[in-house]
């Protein structure tokens, strides 16, 4: 996908499912913000994920973990990536990535994220354990940091105009396939398993 294409008013949540990673509290703030919920990842803590993220997830909402150009492919087409990490990770790759292919990162401000995401530019990044800004920076009414396009050789041309930011109305029913199919045709949701390397 390049900067052409449309932007699914969705809020993806990429790594693995565990509670330093906040899992929950992201699908909280998409909820929050009227955007549909899209999690890839290895449910890498299973009490965790039973018993704090899958009582919050709709059917086909999860997808387990994916490759990285599928991943880089779904950023693409996502409003936004959230990351309300619960430590202070080193580096952000997955903040890094989603970056490289034209999605805003809303995130804590925390650990590596605070040098990878540049703060009203390519994202915005929130005092840790602040939800509700992290639910404003996602939600409707954001800035024009919010899209931009990736840079050359990334899927966007060169100086190409990024597309207008979605309208948020009437989203709170939008699910995760309504951008994941086109992208990843053969690809079953819930197949995560502990051992995939692919989502970090």
């Amino acid at each position: 996908p390049g900067v052409d294409d449309p932007v699914a008013p969705i809020a993806l949540i990429a790594g693995r499912i565990a509670p330093e990673k906040g899992t929950d509290t992201a699908i909280r703030v998409a909820r929050r913000a009227g955007l549909g919920v899209c999690v890839v990842g290895d449910a890498y803590d299973v009490t965790y994920h039973a018993t704090a993220v899958e009582p919050l997830l709709a059917p086909r909402e999860w997808l387990g973990p994916l490759p990285r150009d599928g991943l880089r492919a779904l950023m693409a087409r996502s409003a936004v990536l959230l990351l309300p990490v619960r430590w202070d990770e080193p580096f952000g790759l997955v903040a890094a990535e989603a970056q490289m292919a034209g999605c805003p990162v809303v995130a804590y401000r925390r650990g590596g994220l605070a040098e990878v995401v540049e703060h009203g530019l390519t994202g915005r990044l929130v005092d840790p354990g602040d939800g509700d800004g992290l639910g404003t920076a996602a939600g409707p009414g954001r800035p024009p940091w919010a899209r931009r396009p990736p840079p050359p050789g990334t899927g966007g041309g060169a100086g190409a105009p990024p597309p207008p930011a979605p309208s948020m109305a009437g989203t709170g029913d939008a699910r995760c396939p309504a951008p994941c199919p086109r992208i990843l045709p053969n690809k079953s949701p819930g197949t995560g398993n502990r051992a995939s390397p692919h989502t970090s």
